[in-house]
């Protein structure tokens, strides 16, 4: 593996011996994203924005995109962090994402009740939520679940 952002981060190899070749070396999960995907039209983009900023009021009592976005990338996977935090909307595609998205960094014991505020409220939204366990692909391929549409996902833009 290497460091990256000061964390031990696995390579492909030993995630899919983890994974594949013995269960019981399992990675730990740290904490979990909520992605809600949206294309780049007004219906959709709309919509994002009123279940981002709904998910923000409930959880970080402040509006979106305001004082509680995250500090951090997407891609640091953060095992000791403890808050749930906003990152930046994107309205185009970023990352393993061909489209818009809105996400949260959240921590394990906060999953369940943000996970069921927003499929409860995503209309005809998609949302991916998965872990993140320092195995990035798998933790979006294998571990992620969806509510509603699965969208296909540039694991290739990913990194082990």
């Amino acid at each position: 593996g290497h460091v990256q952002f000061g964390i031990p981060v696995r390579t492909e190899d030993e995630c899919a011996e983890r994974i594949y070749d013995n269960p019981n070396l399992l990675p730990d999960i740290a904490n979990y994203h909520i992605h809600i995907l949206f294309l780049p039209n007004v219906n959709s983009t709309a919509a994002a924005k009123v279940l981002v900023n709904d998910i923000s009021l409930e959880f970080l009592n402040v509006p979106a995109d305001t004082t509680k976005m995250c500090n951090f990338s997407p891609g640091d996977f953060k095992p000791n962090f403890q808050q749930i935090c906003q990152f930046e909307t994107r309205t185009s595609p970023a990352g393993p994402f061909a489209t818009g998205q809105g996400s949260f960094f959240v921590p394990t014991e906060y999953i369940e009740k943000i996970s069921r505020f927003a499929v409860q409220r995503r209309r005809s939204l998609d949302i991916l939520i998965h872990p993140n366990s320092g195995c990035t692909v798998v933790d979006h391929s294998h571990w992620g679940y969806w509510s509603g549409q699965k969208w296909p996902l540039d694991l290739g833009k990913l990194i082990y």
